[in-house]
């Protein structure tokens, strides 16, 4: 399917602040099929999708590390794990990652915003 990239672009930047601004579970999963079906009109697959997080690792790992230690809650294992790791750190570092890794994979896809070099009349 053909799209006027200048479409695909303001798609993308609605879809990515929805992605950024979810707060539920719900939310992010609507978010991430919004990704997936832009992703299939724009004619990038999944492995573009996945090849972009390549240089964000280390981002994503840190956002997962802090959300993960810096959430107050109740102790996800007691006893087995450090009192800092809790249930609701986890939820919310999950919650973090999909938002930003779904931002990540649809904005760092090559191909997805492939500007013609000439305009017709």
């Amino acid at each position: 399917m053909r799209c006027d990239p200048r479409a695909r672009l303001l798609a993308t930047l609605v879809v990515s602040g929805v992605a950024l601004s979810a707060s539920s579970w719900v939310r992010v999963g609507w978010g991430l099929v919004a990704i997936a079906m832009l992703h299939l009109a724009s004619g990038t697959g999944p492995r573009a999708a996945v090849g972009s997080f390549k240089p964000f690792r280390f981002l994503l790992l840190f956002t997962l590390v802090v959300r993960t230690m810096f959430t107050g809650g109740a102790p996800l294992l007691p006893g087995i794990l450090p009192e800092s790791i809790t249930i609701e750190g986890v939820s919310a570092a999950a919650l973090a990652l999909l938002r930003l890794g779904g931002v990540i994979g649809r904005l760092g896809a090559p191909g997805a915003y492939d500007f013609p070099s000439r305009t017709r009349p």
